[in-house]
């Protein structure tokens, strides 16, 4: 028996485990994604802040 199928008979044969597993990884990975779009965001705010203060210093 291949490994996929031996995953897949796991997954069939434990199916609250599985989809506790997949929903803790899904909001894992939506947390993840929302840190990174705020760092990003915060970091454009502070590259356009200080574009902002040098324009008004010169």
């Amino acid at each position: 028996m291949g490994a996929i199928r031996r995953a897949y008979c796991y997954v069939t044969r434990k199916k609250g485990k599985s989809i506790l597993l997949f929903f803790i990884l899904l909001i894992m990975a939506t947390f993840v994604l929302a840190g990174l779009s705020t760092q990003k965001a915060s970091q454009a705010a502070q590259k356009n802040l200080r574009e902002a203060l040098g324009a008004k210093m010169s």
